[in-house]
């Protein structure tokens, strides 16, 4: 996952937008992008196909002790005649393991034509046909760890 400051002056405070898969790099990316500044209340606008279980929820748990606001959206520049704008707009994704990071926020919007899709957790290499993988016991005891109440998801 990336992060990225988006300035919207003099109208609004910006906000941070979060696109891509999230990885086990993921929570050390938004650590460095958050040193040095003020993100307590910002909003954070996803657009994410999932990845990372507990990674998502490892940086859920970040964002929701700053005290971050999530949505589903896209940072869109436009040109209009009175100069440059910044908004979000509706045409995202919040898949999979984004939810986690959406649940995360203390304050959550999700715009009307946004997309917010929710499945079943499975190994992350057999995507494109899940029902028809095999999985060994190694394989269950991984989802089980990821999705058991030991770990909770307490965001």
């Amino acid at each position: 996952m990336h992060f990225t400051w988006v300035a919207c002056e003099p109208n609004c405070r910006g906000w941070i937008g979060a696109v891509g898969i999230v990885t086990g790099d993921t929570p050390k990316k938004f650590d460095d992008f958050a040193r040095g500044r003020d993100l307590g209340g910002a909003t954070i606008v996803l657009d994410s196909n999932g990845g990372s279980v507990n990674d998502a929820i490892a940086l859920g748990r970040r964002w929701r002790a700053i005290g971050l606001r999530t949505t589903v959206g896209s940072s869109i520049e436009a040109h209009t005649a009175s100069g440059e704008s910044t908004r979000v707009a509706p045409q995202a994704w919040c898949e999979s393991t984004c939810v986690y990071l959406l649940l995360s926020g203390k304050v959550r919007y999700v715009l009307e034509k946004a997309h917010v899709r929710v499945h079943q957790i499975w190994m992350g290499d057999r995507t494109e046909d899940a029902k028809a993988s095999t999985y060994t016991a190694r394989d269950m005891m991984i989802v089980e760890r990821d999705i058991g109440p030991a770990r909770g998801i307490h965001i």
